[in-house]
């Protein structure tokens, strides 16, 4: 479920706590005192996992792929279908960037998984350039949205989860976490993170 907008935490310390309408611009040239004071100021959302309210339990709606360009579904889960930025600022963002990362644990008993990079993302916006950055704490990627994102626009990026075979994994919950950057510091809207769920997944 959605966590609280007031509950996030802030950009560079979310992984250590965590552990486990649009305004006419003006230019410099035209009033410098105003646009030289004018910051970028971008907002991003972790999109909530399906979820079906009347019986109160996740719906295992999106796929998992067997490999990065595969096709074949190896599992479902209630994950999070994509990341949303938006320009919440003033002024317009140049190829907005940021990060995230994916976090799996064990269901049963909240540990941490054995295999913390395994479940892996891509996306299908091809405006996007996704960095894979996967270490041994779990997968990580950086990213950039190329072009311009004008005030009150958004930008989706859906998130295209799989895994490599060999892989076998019990349920387990997951973490998704992500990272704008912009020109405000200390608000809490540059950072997001939701919590899914996928049954299991055998793939040989």
């Amino acid at each position: 479920m959605a966590e609280p907008r007031h509950t996030r935490l802030r950009r560079r310390t979310l992984v250590g706590s965590a552990a486990w309408a649009v305004p006419v611009l003006v230019t410099a040239n035209a009033v410098p005192a105003v646009a030289s004071s004018m910051k970028t100021d971008l907002a991003i959302d972790v999109v909530d996992p399906p979820y079906d309210l009347d019986h109160w339990r996740p719906r295992d709606e999106v796929p998992v792929y067997r490999g990065p360009k595969g096709h074949r579904i190896a599992a479902r889960g209630s994950l999070p279908p994509s990341i949303r930025i938006t320009n919440v600022g003033r002024l317009a963002a140049v190829d907005p960037s940021g990060s995230v990362e994916i976090i799996i644990r064990d269901y049963g008993n909240d540990r941490a998984s054995s295999a913390p990079g395994r479940l892996k993302a891509g996306t299908t916006n091809p405006s996007v350039m996704w960095t894979d950055t996967t270490n041994q704490s779990g997968a990580k990627y950086k990213y950039t949205c190329r072009g311009e994102l004008r005030p009150g626009q958004s930008i989706d990026i859906p998130l295209r989860y799989f895994v490599n075979p060999p892989f076998l994994h019990a349920e387990f919950n997951v973490l998704v976490a992500a990272w704008v950057e912009d020109q405000q510091e200390g608000d809490y809207d540059d950072n997001s993170l939701r919590i899914g769920h996928v049954p299991w997944i055998s793939v040989f």
